[in-house]
């Protein structure tokens, strides 16, 4: 009996951080996005506002990461997307 061939998935590449497939093609902050939103669905609305948020890719990276780690911490206040915008805006005006 001949041996099946193994059928080869390819992962189809996200077009943006809300859409399904592959992140590996999206730039640093799309992929944490897209991650966040792969494991939490419910975070979509917080996760649009920060990506909608008028800052730069680095400051809006920064946003998300305090907003993801803040997850962790009921008590920290960058579990709102509003204080991790304005967190880093703060930083960026004081640099």
């Amino acid at each position: 009996m001949a041996a099946k061939a193994k059928a080869t998935t390819r992962r189809i590449p996200a077009a943006s951080w809300l859409s399904p497939g592959s992140p590996d093609a999206l730039g640093p902050t799309e992929q944490l996005a897209h991650e966040m939103l792969a494991t939490r669905p419910d975070l979509q609305p917080s996760l649009a506002r920060i990506m909608s948020a008028a800052l730069d890719d680095d400051s809006r990276l920064r946003a998300l990461t305090l907003f993801n780690a803040a997850l962790a911490n009921p008590s920290d206040p960058n579990r709102d997307p509003r204080n991790a915008i304005a967190s880093v805006q703060t930083a960026a005006g004081s640099s």
